[in-house]
């Protein structure tokens, strides 16, 4: 799951830096995890993916795809 991470970081030109910024990390967390030093929790990496793409979607102007996305993925409740 890590290397998912550190390929969309850098597919996406995000320095560790600028990705603790993003989402509130501490950039040593960061750094821990891609260096095999610290072992994330799978569900963080699950929600920081999720926050990655939906950022890229609002940043890329695709409203509708995200709108489409969050409507049919609501739990039900």
């Amino acid at each position: 799951m890590v290397d998912e991470l550190i390929k969309y970081r850098k597919e996406h030109h995000l320095s560790r830096e600028k990705l603790s910024k993003m989402t509130g990390i501490p950039t040593r967390t960061i750094e821990n995890w891609e260096l095999g030093q610290r072992v994330p929790p799978e569900y963080v990496i699950w929600l920081l993916m999720y926050y990655l793409n939906t950022y890229e979607k609002i940043r890329d102007k695709q409203w509708d795809e995200l709108t489409k996305y969050i409507d049919e993925n609501r739990p039900c409740g």
